[in-house]
């Protein structure tokens, strides 16, 4: 509903975007005129620090959009990445995900403590990855 309100208020050339990686895609462009025009923008918080943002389109996204919104993220220092497919939690919080998964199944099945799976990745692929920088 919201974004059925939006695309009557805004110019025809404006895009319309969410910052949501709960939602789909397809979800928030159910009963929207303007398709072409709708698409994600997943920005990590705190989003002033982090430069990564997701970027969803549609199926019916115009790939000018894409490409504008693309320029202006790298405009402002943001590191956009362009997802090929709408997937639940996008990229980066997957992988998160995946890590917190891990380190669960490693407490539950007694192979170490809460501290020792915690310090395994702060002193080790976590402090690793501060320093590896390719952007």
């Amino acid at each position: 509903d919201l974004f059925n309100q939006f695309e009557k208020i805004v110019d025809e050339d404006a895009i319309i975007a969410s910052n949501t990686s709960t939602f789909s895609i397809k979800q928030l462009s159910e009963g929207v005129q303007k398709k072409d025009r709708l698409i994600i923008t997943h920005f990590f918080n705190p989003a002033h620090l982090v430069p990564l943002v997701e970027v969803v389109k549609s199926e019916e996204t115009a790939q000018e959009i894409i490409d504008h919104t693309v320029a202006v993220l790298k405009r402002i220092g943001k590191k956009p990445v362009v997802l090929k497919k709408d997937i639940p939690g996008l990229i980066a919080n997957r992988l998160q995900a995946a890590l917190v998964r891990e380190a669960f199944y490693l407490l539950d099945n007694g192979i170490a403590d809460a501290k020792d799976i915690d310090l395994a990745v702060s002193a080790g692929p976590g402090f690793r990855w501060a320093f590896v920088v390719e952007y």
